[in-house]
């Protein structure tokens, strides 16, 4: 679950997830250190550094959902929302309340 400044893991994913993310941003050259606090269910991941910012984390998250480190996403509509995109998703659901009949479709 990514929100604009932490991820949330679930546990026993902690360093399938850590070691995949700490690849990726190598791979793509961003300058973020991750570290993951335990929640006992969870963890917390924060990242620190000069690239430590939401589209990058969004950008990462999405790459690991895509590799299927992760199954699952939960975020906004804010983060996961407009020119967000990820091929391998198959359910979408959308929770928040609006005031019109107007749905959200990838393609």
């Amino acid at each position: 679950m990514p929100t604009g400044s932490t991820i949330l893991i679930d546990h026993n994913l902690a360093d399938l997830f850590r070691s995949a993310a700490e690849h990726w941003l190598l791979q793509n050259k961003f300058d973020v250190q991750l570290e993951l606090f335990d929640e006992r269910t969870f963890y917390v991941v924060r990242g620190s550094g000069a690239d430590g910012c939401s589209r990058v984390y969004i950008q990462m998250v999405t790459q690991l959902f895509q590799d299927g480190i992760t199954r699952c996403l939960i975020g906004t509509r804010g983060l996961l929302g407009e020119d967000w995109d990820a091929e391998k998703i198959n359910v979408l659901v959308d929770l928040t309340t609006v005031a019109t009949s107007m749905t959200v479709h990838q393609f």
